[in-house]
C-alpha cells in the first residue's frame, strides 16, 4: 500500500512524524559489562524476541523490524501477571525482573526463561534466598529480601493482606514506532481486546505511518476512535466500525459502516 503523513494534532502529533526509525542502541547505562544476558528464548518466533537482558533493575526485550508487540506477562507460582512496559530507543523495558517472562498475542505464544545464576524472585520484584537459577549461591540479589519474622502481630491480618495485594494494572493501548504503522497498531489493539482486525478490514489504499508514542486510554473503542482522529486533516480521513460479532473494521470517513447501505449508495 502507498503510505501518506498525517498532519500533527491534538494529543496523537507525536505519532505520524516520520517514516523512518533510528538504528536500535543498546541503553546507555552501566556499560556492557552491567549487563546480564542468560535468558532463553522459545516459543513462536511471530511473539518472540530476537534478544533479552536484563542491567539488574529492569528487563529489555528487543523485537524484529515490523514485528506486532505481543503483551508481556511475568510468570510465577500464582500465575501470569500483566507487565508494565514502556518504550526506550527500540526496546520494550520491563520493570523489574523475573525467573520466566510469557509473551502472547491471542492464541500464539513465546517464553523467556533466566538461565543465569543471579537469583530471581517467583515474579517480579522479590528475590529468594532459597533458590537460584545456576545451582550455586548468587553473588548478588536484585531486590532485598523481605524480613518478615521481626514484624509484630497484625491485629487485622485479614484487612491488611487485601491491602498488600497488588493491584492488577489495566491495560493501556499504546502506538509506538514498533508497530510501523495504524493498521498494525490496531491489529495488536484488536488481539489484546478480544476483536477480530485482519488485512481485509483495513478497507482503505494507505497506510498511515507511525514515528513517535502515545498512551490512548484503557478503553479499546476510545483508543482507536483517537488514533484514527488524527487522520481528520489529512488527504485521508479515516473512521472506525465496530460490529456487533467484534469485528473491527476501518474506512474511509466517507463511507458509511453500514455495507448495505454502502453498496446501494454505489449503485445508485
Amino acid at each position: 500500500m502507498p503510505s501518506c503523513r498525517l498532519l500533527p494534532i491534538a494529543a496523537l502529533s507525536a505519532c505520524c512524524l516520520a517514516h523512518a526509525q533510528s538504528p536500535v542502541a543498546v541503553p546507555a547505562g552501566q556499560g556492557q559489562g552491567g549487563y546480564d544476558f542468560a535468558y532463553r528464548v522459545a516459543g513462536d518466533k511471530r511473539v518472540a524476541p530476537v534478544q533479552v537482558f536484563d542491567d539488574g533493575r529492569q528487563t529489555y526485550m528487543q523485537f524484529r523490524a515490523g514485528q506486532v508487540p505481543p503483551a508481556i506477562f511475568s510468570s510465577g507460582p500464582e500465575g501470569d501477571r500483566l507487565a508494565p512496559v514502556s518504550w526506550e530507543g527500540g526496546y520494550a523495558v520491563v520493570a523489574g525482573m523475573a525467573r520466566e517472562f510469557a509473551l502472547r498475542i491471542g492464541e500464539v505464544t513465546a517464553s523467556v526463561r533466566y538461565q543465569g545464576r543471579t537469583l530471581r524472585g517467583a515474579s517480579m520484584g522479590t528475590a529468594r534466598q532459597s533458590e537460584s537459577w545456576g545451582g550455586e549461591p548468587a553473588g548478588r540479589a536484585d531486590f532485598p529480601v523481605m524480613q518478615t519474622a521481626r514484624l509484630p502481630p497484625d491485629p487485622q491480618p485479614a484487612a491488611a493482606m487485601a491491602a498488600r495485594m497488588p493491584v492488577r494494572a489495566a491495560q493501556v493501548y499504546e502506538a509506538t514506532p514498533a508497530d510501523r504503522n495504524m493498521r498494525q497498531a490496531l491489529r495488536r489493539w484488536a488481539g489484546l481486546a478480544g476483536w477480530t482486525f485482519d488485512t481485509e478490514h483495513w478497507a482503505v489504499h494507505v497506510d498511515i505511518p507511525l514515528a513517535g508514542s502515545a498512551s490512548l486510554g484503557s478503553d479499546f473503542k476510545s483508543a482507536v476512535r483517537e488514533l484514527l482522529a488524527a487522520t481528520e486533516l489529512s488527504a485521508h480521513p479515516l473512521q472506525p466500525c465496530f460490529y456487533s460479532n467484534r469485528v473491527l473494521r476501518v474506512i474511509a470517513y466517507a463511507e458509511s459502516c453500514d455495507r448495505r447501505a454502502a453498496e446501494t449508495a454505489r449503485q445508485g
